[in-house]
Formats: C-alpha cells, sequence, structure tokens
C-alpha cells in the first residue's frame, strides 16, 4: 500500500498584524492501493472533510517527518 497527504488550501489564517492571508492546512494521512482508494479509508475515519470544497493529495516516498527549522 502507498501513504499519502491529504491538505486544503481553503481557509486563511492571521499574518502578525492580524490580516488574513491564504494559507493550506495538512488534513491528515492514509494509506491505499492509489489515490483514491487511499481517499476513501481517509473519509471513512475522519468525517470532517466534508466541510472543504477542495481537498488534495499527494503521495508520499517515506513516512518520515524531517524538521528543517
Amino acid at each position: 500500500m502507498k501513504n499519502y497527504i491529504f491538505f486544503t488550501c481553503d481557509g486563511t489564517t492571521m499574518d502578525p498584524d492580524g490580516n488574513e492571508t491564504p494559507n493550506c492546512q495538512i488534513l491528515g494521512w492514509a494509506q491505499g492501493n492509489d489515490e483514491a482508494d487511499a481517499f476513501l479509508h481517509f473519509k471513512n475515519e475522519n468525517k470532517f472533510v466534508n466541510n472543504y470544497d477542495k481537498i488534495q493529495c499527494q503521495e508520499l516516498v517515506s513516512d518520515k517527518i524531517y524538521r528543517i527549522i
């Protein structure tokens, strides 16, 4: 099975000056044979995803997360 990360660019956050700025949010991770299969698993475990208009996914080449800064 392959690993996928799901994210959305719906929404905003506040910058240090209090102004709204667009952002992306990581919604979570799931495994599947392909993107559609992984998304079905993700949706079954995370009902909140129905609140977003656009959800994107990316296949991960590794399950490691590195801290850069």
